[in-house]
């Protein structure tokens, strides 16, 4: 069988031994393929020694059924005899094969194609020696004896000899749906026995689907594989006898991806559409963008920027989150979205999300009143409102507005209140001959407050007083709970003096350690109130925490609390 050595140079080589009484004695080499005669080589007529012949066997690498016919004719005092036929290719051994027993007399030894000798299993000795009586002297008898020791196994209980996959091999990428599978020939022990195959695949081991192959080395499936998916095979030798082997390198795992494909879409998941991200260094995470084809390796490029055109440029990621090392700005827009692109620079990508930062609540920006202006007099009833719109430094917060007035700042009793004023105008209409006094609270979402002109209302007078003056001024000291309390950042302390005094008004920390001095002048009698901005007499901010503020005038000092909030 030579069908291994295609291409490869093939030798058969032996001993001969001749004597013979004529000249006319014919020896040759008959060649056969599948059972017909091919060819034949005429032998010399050697010579009364043993010599080696070597023959070229090359012309019949390939072929899987080749006989080899030693024919003579010639006399019956003729002899010729051969032994140590062997065939070698390229340098390796096919095959031993055994002489036929017996020396040739006029036809083949033994029957044809049956050597007529066999061995059980088990080592043997084989000796052949020269009839030391017949062609060779005596004194070469010791010279002409042989020997070969020789194992023969039980080749009915051995598998078929080990062979391996060639295509496709582990990790490969095919991108022909139908592509064909090879392996090299498992070779039988027993070499007349006959190798088939079965071939082994599927997407999930051990749900697989096998295929008789037949006695060759190649095979295509009948239908063909899916795209973009991982397959699994192996192949398996048979001989007659039901001994089977794997290939050596055991099952094999390759990739059919006909054509590259774009990573799938993602999602952004945080931060989400217009959210208001309190942690200015957010978690930014978003859907994995699987790529449909097996071997590619996504990676991803994240934008954040407060412009959307991006042109702070990216972060190269490989992985589907982020988490800034560096604060995003507070009180700020910002847009964000992502790129996928595989190894093939094929490119997904992302919707464009906005978000919000607001690391913590901030009330309205201040602002002030516009009309009426403070000490006013002679109004009309019908009293029209005026302020400053303000706007809010959290991201969209909504501004609504509180008009407060009363007759007696000093007495919240008196206050009225005109709450969730949309725009920064209202009409009142107030009692006649009357003295009022007017605020604007700044409202956000959050219930954070800011006064109008720092805290300090407007006085107005509708129409006119009496002559006498009578309710203008206090008739007693006193000291009202400032106004808003808790408070942050500002609050109004009011209080009223009822004649001309020199004023201290000095806040103290729950320890009684002096914070700061907000007033030290003479005043003169009236309703007064001043605002402090929750600072010491270093103009440094103080922290949360009830505070207590003293109002000495004169004889008379009076205490009340109040709670700084932040």
């Amino acid at each position: 069988d030579f069908s291994d050595y295609a291409d490869q140079t093939i030798e058969l080589s032996f001993f001969q031994y001749n004597s013979y009484e004529t000249y006319y004695v014919f020896h040759s080499l008959d060649i056969y393929v599948d059972g017909y005669f091919s060819d034949y080589v005429l032998l010399g007529a050697g010579t009364t020694a043993w010599e080696e012949m070597t023959i070229d066997m090359s012309a019949y690498a390939g072929f899987s059924d080749v006989q080899v016919q030693f024919y003579y004719s010639g006399n019956d005092a003729d002899t010729w005899r051969v032994d140590y036929v062997n065939v070698e290719t390229s340098g390796t051994t096919a095959n031993d094969h055994t002489l036929l027993a017996g020396e040739c007399w006029d036809g083949l030894s033994g029957y044809w194609n049956d050597p007529g000798v066999y061995f059980p299993a088990g080592t043997h000795v084989l000796r052949m020696e020269i009839d030391p009586d017949g062609y060779v002297s005596e004194s070469d008898e010791a010279n002409n004896s042989y020997e070969r020791t020789i194992t023969v196994f039980p080749t009915d209980f051995q598998p078929p000899g080990e062979f391996s996959l060639i295509s496709p091999i582990m990790g490969t990428e095919e991108t022909d749906r139908n592509p064909t599978f090879s392996w090299h020939r498992a070779i039988d022990p027993n070499l007349t026995d006959i190798i088939t195959y079965s071939l082994t695949i599927g997407d999930e081991i051990p749900n697989l689907t096998a295929f008789d192959v037949g006695t060759d080395t190649t095979f295509v499936l009948p239908n063909p594989l899916g795209d973009n998916m991982a397959y699994h095979w192996n192949v398996v030798a048979w001989d007659q006898t039901g001994l089977f082997r794997e290939s050596s390198n055991g099952f094999q795992t390759f990739y059919v991806n006909i054509a590259n494909d774009y990573p799938a879409e993602m999602t952004l998941v945080t931060p989400t559409e217009n959210s208001i991200e309190i942690d200015l260094s957010p978690l930014f995470y978003w859907t994995e963008a699987i790529d449909p084809d097996p071997l590619d390796v996504v990676s991803y490029q994240l934008f954040v920027d407060p412009d959307p055109d991006f042109p702070s440029g990216s972060v190269a990621l490989d992985t589907n989150s982020y988490e800034s090392p560096a604060d995003l700005a507070d009180n700020s827009m910002y847009f964000w979205t992502v790129n996928a692109s595989d190894n093939h620079d094929a490119e997904t990508s992302s919707s464009v999300v906005t978000f919000y930062t607001d690391a913590y609540p901030e009330p309205p920006l201040n602002f002030a009143t516009i009309s009426p202006g403070n000490n006013t007099e002679g109004l009309e009833s019908d009293v029209q409102f005026l302020w400053v719109s303000t706007t809010d430094p959290d991201p969209l917060d909504v501004v609504t507005y509180n008009l407060v007035y009363a007759t007696d700042w000093s007495d919240s009793a008196t206050y009225t209140g005109i709450d969730d004023i949309v725009d920064t105008t209202i009409t009142v209409t107030l009692d006649d001959n009357m003295e009022y006094y007017w605020i604007v609270e700044a409202v956000d979402k959050d219930l954070q407050k800011t006064l109008s002109d720092d805290g300090s209302p407007n006085r107005i007078v509708v129409g006119t007083l009496g002559i006498d003056g009578s309710g203008v001024l206090p008739t007693e000291y006193a000291v009202h709970q400032n106004y808003p309390n808790p408070f942050n950042p500002v609050t109004t302390l009011r209080y009223d003096l009822p004649e001309q005094a020199h004023v201290k008004i000095i806040v103290y920390d729950m320890l009684g350690r002096k914070v700061g001095t907000i007033l030290d002048q003479t005043q003169d009698p009236g309703f007064k109130s001043l605002v402090w901005d929750a600072t010491n007499d270093y103009g440094k901010p103080v922290s949360a925490g009830i505070y207590l503020y003293q109002i000495q005038a004169g004889e008379f000092m009076q205490t009340k609390k109040m709670v700084l909030l932040k």
